[in-house]
Parts: C-alpha cells; sequence; structure tokens
C-alpha cells in the first residue's frame, strides 16, 4: 500500500492508494524560499520572460480583475497580491479581487 501526502494549507492530507493502483510517487524537493519577494514580483511583472512589461497595460482609470488562489494553495498569494496592489494603485487603476 503506498501512501501519497498532498499539501493543503498549513498541512498535508494523507491518501493510501493500493499497490496495483499506483504508478509512480514523485515528491519533488521545494525551490529555496526568495529573500525579496516583492523586489523580485516587481521585477518580473516590469521584465516578463515574453510580452509588454506590467506597466505598459495599466493606467489611471483603467480597470484590473485580479484573481488569486485560496489558502489551500502552496502559492503565498497573500505576499504576492501586496506588490501588485501597490503597483495599480500607484497608477490610478481602478481594482476588483
Amino acid at each position: 500500500m503506498g501512501e501519497i501526502k498532498i499539501p493543503y494549507g498549513e498541512k498535508r492530507l494523507s491518501l493510501k492508494i493500493p499497490d496495483h493502483n499506483l504508478a509512480i510517487v514523485f515528491d519533488p524537493p521545494f525551490a529555496p524560499p526568495i529573500r525579496d519577494l516583492s523586489g523580485e514580483i516587481l521585477r518580473a511583472l516590469e521584465e516578463p520572460v515574453a510580452g509588454n512589461p506590467f506597466s505598459s497595460k495599466i493606467g489611471r482609470g483603467r480597470k484590473a480583475l485580479i484573481l488569486i488562489d485560496n489558502f489551500a494553495r502552496l502559492t503565498p498569494a497573500q505576499r504576492i497580491l501586496l506588490p501588485v496592489l501597490k503597483k495599480l494603485k500607484k497608477v490610478g487603476a481602478k481594482i476588483e479581487i
């Protein structure tokens, strides 16, 4: 019997799977935390891998709809959201979450 642990918020859910139903268990290591997360977020917005910078798409009076995941995901949404909101507020965008 194989055991799979699934991240859920601060915890992990444990599931037992019969061996005949289990092909592989892959548990990759986590990358180290980013020291200056706000700075890296702002840099990534202005220097995307492809496409135009974030600032070229936003401006005074423009609408911005933001979708974020919930607490059950590993994404630190609350830490990512703050610099994005500050950037949008600074240029006078209308924000909806």
